[in-house]
C-alpha cells in the first residue's frame, strides 16, 4: 500500500485521494514555475492551437456556406413535390369528376357502343352506295 491506494496500478483513476495545489507549487517552484508554464503554454496556443482553430473555423465557414446551399436545394424540392402533389389532387379530382358523369350518364357504355355499331354500318351502307355511284358515273363517261 502506497499512500494510503490499495491498487498497484496509478492508472486506476478512481482511486485518486486528492491533489493539493499548495503542495504542487511547493514542490516544483510557485512564480518562477507559474512563468515559465504560462509561456510554454502560450507558445503551445500559438504555435499550435491557434492555427489548428484557424483551420477549423475556415472549414466549418466553409460547411455552413455548402449547408445552406443544401436547405435551398431541399426547399425547391419541397416547392416542386408541393406542386406536384397539388396537380395529382387536381387529377384525382377531374378524374372522379368524369368517371361519376359516366356513372350517371343516360346512355350506358353497352348502349353507346351498339350506336357506335350501327353507325358503323351506316357508314359502310354509304360507302358502298357512293362507290355504285362513282362506277356508274365512270361508264356513263367512257359510253359517252
Amino acid at each position: 500500500m502506497l499512500n494510503g491506494l490499495v491498487k498497484k496500478s496509478a492508472v486506476d483513476c478512481f482511486q485518486i485521494r486528492a491533489v493539493s495545489h499548495q503542495r504542487f507549487v511547493n514542490r516544483f517552484g510557485g512564480d518562477e514555475m507559474n512563468k515559465e508554464l504560462s509561456e510554454v503554454l502560450l507558445d503551445f496556443y500559438q504555435k499550435i492551437l491557434a492555427p489548428e482553430f484557424a483551420s477549423i473555423q475556415k472549414k466549418q465557414a466553409a460547411h455552413d456556406e455548402k449547408f445552406i446551399d443544401i436547405i435551398g436545394h431541399f426547399d425547391d424540392l419541397y416547392k416542386h413535390l408541393e406542386k406536384l402533389e397539388e396537380e395529382y389532387q387536381m387529377i384525382t379530382l377531374g378524374m372522379k369528376r368524369i368517371e361519376d358523369r359516366l356513372k350517371g350518364s343516360q346512355f350506358p357504355r353497352e348502349d353507346i357502343e351498339s350506336k357506335l355499331k350501327e353507325l358503323k354500318m351506316q357508314f359502310l351502307h354509304m360507302q358502298s352506295r357512293l362507290e355504285a355511284i362513282e362506277r356508274e358515273i365512270t361508264t356513263k363517261g367512257s359510253c359517252s
